[in-house]
Parts: C-alpha cells; sequence; structure tokens
C-alpha cells in the first residue's frame, strides 16, 4: 500500500485523534541525547551524532530494510499492564515514555502504519503499510481505553493478507529525521529509585525542565 504523506497525513492525523495518542520509550542515556538533539531522532542521526544511545537487536536488520533514517511511535503505552498487575515485564525499550499528541504526524514527510516491527526480517514498509480504510480496524472500539488495539491474534484473523507481529508500528520520514518535543503532551516516567533522595523521576523532570520544555512530567503509578 503506498505510505501516508501530503494531505493523507492529515487524514491519518484525524483517524488517529479518535483512538488515542501515540507512544516512543526510551532509556535515560537516550533522552539525554534527545533532549540535546532537539527532538526524537532517527536511529540513523543517533549514530552520526556521535551522542551515546541503546543499541538495539535490530539496528542492522533496520539498515537493511531501508528503516535506520525513520522515527518510531507505537499506538500502546508498553509500560501499562506490567503497572497495572499484569502479566510480563516493563517496557523493554525503557521507563521513560514519551506521550505525543497524534499531531506530531503532521510534521512528517510520509508514514508507514504496519502490523509487525520494522525490524522484521524482509519488511518492506510501502508493501506492508496500511490504508486509510484498513487503519480504523486496528483499534478496539471505544477510544483511550487501557489497551487500545486490538491483540495480535484478532489482528491476524482480521488481516489475513499481512504478516501480524506483536504490536502495530508507526515508522515515519521526518525532515532532518527529528520527530519534534513541541507535539509532547505529557512524559510518563516508570517508579525507579537512583542516588536516594534522586528517582528517575525527579532525574527527568529536572533534565526537561532545563530543556525548557513545559509539558508536565508523572511518574507512573
Amino acid at each position: 500500500m503506498p505510505l501516508f504523506s501530503g494531505k493523507n497525513v492529515a487524514e491519518l492525523v484525524n483517524c488517529v485523534r479518535r483512538h488515542g495518542l501515540v507512544y516512543h520509550t526510551c532509556q535515560l542515556k537516550d533522552f539525554r541525547s534527545y533532549l540535546k538533539l532537539g527532538g526524537i531522532p532517527s536511529r540513523a542521526l543517533l549514530k552520526q551524532s556521535g551522542l551515546p544511545f541503546t543499541a538495539f537487536d535490530t539496528d542492522d536488520v533496520d539498515q537493511t530494510n531501508g528503516v535506520w533514517d525513520k522515527v518510531f511511535f507505537n499506538f500502546s503505552d508498553f509500560g501499562s499492564g506490567f503497572a497495572n498487575g499484569g502479566p510480563g515485564t516493563p517496557s523493554p525499550y525503557g521507563p521513560i515514555n514519551l506521550v505525543f499528541n497524534p499531531s506530531v504526524l503532521t510534521t512528517a514527510t510520509d508514514v508507514a502504519v504496519t502490523l509487525r516491527s520494522a525490524g522484521a526480517t524482509g519488511f518492506d514498509r510501502e508493501k506492508e503499510g496500511l490504508s486509510l480504510a484498513e487503519l480504523p480496524n486496528i483499534f478496539v472500539k471505544y477510544a483511550f481505553q487501557k489497551y487500545n488495539v486490538k491483540p495480535k491474534e484478532t489482528l491476524a484473523a482480521e488481516f489475513s493478507n499481512h504478516e501480524v507481529g506483536g504490536n502495530p508500528e508507526l515508522n515515519c520520514s521526518f525532515p532532518a529525521q527529528l520527530a519534534p518535543l513541541a507535539a509532547v503532551r505529557y512524559l510518563l516516567v516508570d517508579p525507579y529509585p537512583l542516588n536516594a533522595p534522586e528517582t528517575l523521576f525527579t532525574v527527568v523532570e529536572r533534565l526537561f525542565k532545563a530543556a525548557n520544555l513545559k509539558q508536565p512530567v508523572f511518574e507512573r503509578k
């Protein structure tokens, strides 16, 4: 399917707004680098900058798949299940969750919404991208539920013509490979102690304010 670009991005944003927000999760090391760069960068930009970042198992595959220069978001808060007593682990991507208004996508030059990770072997973002007509079918009926995306088994049944991974993903092309922090709605930080009396929350809040960013920072309960 074609990528969302131009006027189609506005239609994508309107659809996403009806169902929730978009998320990007990271480690503290990466968060510091994001603030220095002034946005959420691609992996390529992080590498080129020489700033510290967390290596992923999928980094080599991302380069092969042509998404090394893309910025990634998700439709789900991966840390909420563990925080609310569910099975599993905290988010594998990190304890700092940047929650964005869907309007962040309006500054992208193109966006692909896919049902599996761009780090999967043989991934093709144009071929695997969902159309605007297909997109609403990934969400549960009612907006802003704790889990606003249908489970993998349901997606696999409804999208038999697509390969389905763990969670739908947005991979985006941005000018200068950087998604603006101005579109952040709030930050949600997992409750980790550091050097008493500091916690991860107090460190992240201090760094965010020092960067002259005004959005609220919350500690996850």
